[in-house]
């Protein structure tokens, strides 16, 4: 009976510490982000110039991220970790693909894009405005 006993206690104990384990590892939530680039064509460019866009502001979900002279553009997408892109990193908030909006304003406060883009855990997404 006394081996009986240690047993159960020995039992109850380690699915104790189990379940605490598994209670603290389920608590905790991964943490995701993803990183998106912004860019356009020598087409895009030229089209910006043409009606009076020499310089633009790009917002992300409402704030600021950056700005770039609009005689600035790119043959192909450039990399996330490229010089001289507008690149946003974003938290996920735990989920593996989130939608944001940006706007593209020039030097007279004009939007010239808008709209919205996903990003994706774990990597670099694109955005040609065209």
């Amino acid at each position: 009976m006394k081996n009986f006993k240690l047993f159960l206690k020995s039992y109850l104990l380690a699915s104790l510490f189990a379940l605490g384990i598994f209670l603290i590892f389920s608590a905790c939530k991964k943490q995701t982000s993803g990183s998106a680039v912004i860019w356009y064509d020598k087409t895009a460019s030229i089209g910006l110039l043409k009606v009076g866009s020499t310089s633009l502001n790009y917002y992300f979900d409402g704030s600021l991220i950056g700005s770039s002279a609009s005689g600035t553009f790119w043959t192909g997408p450039p990399d996330c970790s490229s010089t001289g892109v507008i690149t946003i990193k974003k938290d996920l908030g735990g989920a593996k693909i989130k939608n944001f909006s940006y706007t593209i304003k020039d030097q007279l406060n004009r939007i010239v894009y808008s709209g919205s883009m996903d990003i994706k855990d774990a990597s670099c997404n694109s955005l040609q405005l065209q």
